[in-house]
């Protein structure tokens, strides 16, 4: 099953989580204090190479809610988990973004967005 992007304000994606809504495909920019947090390295996550070097002062940091049970938002615009991952390169604007390379989280989903569309699980 594929899911189409869909952009909502922050505010509107903690309601949606607090009443247990099926998330995948819903998307939002960081609010200002996960921003700075992240930026400032006051967060696990770290903004990626890409992000700084390419979006940072243009828009705000990227979360998409991916399909398979994930808890909480992935973002492609943070290092990924492996030690030194670089991170993602994000072409274009919210909810029409492709993500390249393709999004690998072990066990919870591998595949890609494309054009604004999460692509099924392609397994891992």
């Amino acid at each position: 099953m594929s899911y189409p992007l869909v952009l909502i304000s922050w505010e509107e994606y903690k309601l949606r989580r607090a009443r247990h809504e099926d998330l995948a495909g819903q998307c939002f920019y960081a609010s200002a204090a996960t921003q700075q947090r992240i930026l400032s390295g006051l967060d696990a996550r770290e903004a990626s190479p890409e992000y700084l070097s390419t979006w940072h002062g243009k828009r705000p940091i990227i979360f998409v809610h991916l399909p398979g049970g994930a808890w909480s938002a992935w973002s492609p615009d943070c290092r990924s988990y492996d030690p030194g991952g670089p991170g993602w390169t994000v072409i274009g604007e919210l909810p029409l973004i492709t993500v390249e390379p393709s999004v690998c989280l072990p066990g919870i989903y591998h595949g890609s967005i494309r054009d604004g569309v999460i692509s099924a699980d392609v397994g891992v």
